[in-house]
């Protein structure tokens, strides 16, 4: 059976302990007497928490609660997953209200009034070793989200969720100057977020 993006931590060796279970699983082996499994086990876990993708959020818009973050970190994994993702990282998100996110259009774009989501990628040093690295920054607009949705709670949540995706996919390399790069974008996205693919792409970018 084929792993599921949606569990991330699952073991890729078929016991089928979640990764945040595989400590306590070796230490039940090393009890039975079963060092060379224990070490395997200990070995796996510490590789999995090791390329893990993390996420930072921080609101900035005077909108409260239209996002979950346990919502945004299923969702990363799900991408972390699905795109073979191993090499760990860091997503920076920042929730501000159309003012700032005009001032980043401006200054970054070249672009009047603000848009949705930005995301800017890291680009690592050459010749510089890395490890952790940070992938990005992503910036949405909840007072944009707020207009959009016409205030309801619960199509603002899908859509900052929606914009989440979107913007670690950019992190990651997509783009969607194409017709073809359109289609591809939109199939990832409703893969990650459950949806069908009318659903989840933006027409606005």
């Amino acid at each position: 059976m084929p792993s599921d993006p949606a569990r991330p931590g699952r073991n890729q060796r078929g016991s089928g302990q979640p990764c945040h279970d595989l400590f306590s699983y070796a230490y039940r082996l090393s009890r039975q007497g079963r060092s060379s499994q224990r070490g395997q086990c200990y070995s796996h876990a510490r590789r999995m928490i090791r390329n893990m993708m993390r996420l930072t959020l921080e609101n900035r818009s005077s909108r409260k609660r239209l996002y979950r973050p346990d919502a945004l970190r299923r969702v990363l994994a799900r991408i972390a997953g699905g795109e073979k993702h191993e090499a760990g990282g860091l997503v920076n998100v920042v929730f501000c209200d159309d003012a700032e996110m005009a001032a980043l259009n401006r200054t970054y774009r070249g672009a009047r009034g603000p848009t949705d989501v930005l995301a800017f990628a890291y680009k690592p040093v050459p010749g510089c070793p890395v490890t952790k690295r940070t992938l990005g920054d992503i910036a949405i607009s909840l007072e944009t989200i707020e207009r959009r949705c016409a205030g309801d709670l619960k199509s603002m949540r899908f859509e900052v969720r929606l914009l989440f995706c979107h913007g670690v996919l950019h992190l990651l390399g997509y783009r969607h100057d194409s017709a073809g790069q359109c289609r591809s974008m939109a199939e990832k996205q409703a893969l990650y977020l459950g949806v069908t693919p009318e659903k989840a792409w933006l027409f606005k970018h």
